[in-house]
């Protein structure tokens, strides 16, 4: 399974909407696949200039620092991995901030 479709599962869970009929899966279908849609160039521009915001030289500094005394008693892949992690948070906030 997916992260999309886990996403759609634990949200649309059975129950009567409005008083209509309750298409579950047609639901988790639908929401898989704007989840799993390539995005589109307005999307891309606006999370690039979101990450732009995001990505400065003062958040850089400021993820480092937070590191403080353990950079000296981590591995360089250790440091690598802590910062690709910090990274990629920075750039799902800022999808996910620019498409709403």
């Amino acid at each position: 399974m997916s992260i999309a479709w886990n996403e759609a599962e634990t949200i649309y869970q059975p129950a009567p909407v409005y008083a209509a009929p309750y298409d579950r899966d047609t639901r988790i279908k639908a929401y898989v696949r704007g989840r799993t849609a390539e995005p589109r160039n307005e999307q891309v521009e606006a999370v690039a200039d979101k990450l732009k915001e995001l990505m400065t030289e003062e958040s850089i500094t400021a993820f480092f620092d937070t590191l403080g005394d353990w950079e000296d008693t981590m591995t360089d892949e250790q440091v690598e991995a802590a910062a690709a992690k910090h990274f990629a948070r920075l750039v799902l906030e800022a999808a996910r901030k620019a498409v709403m």
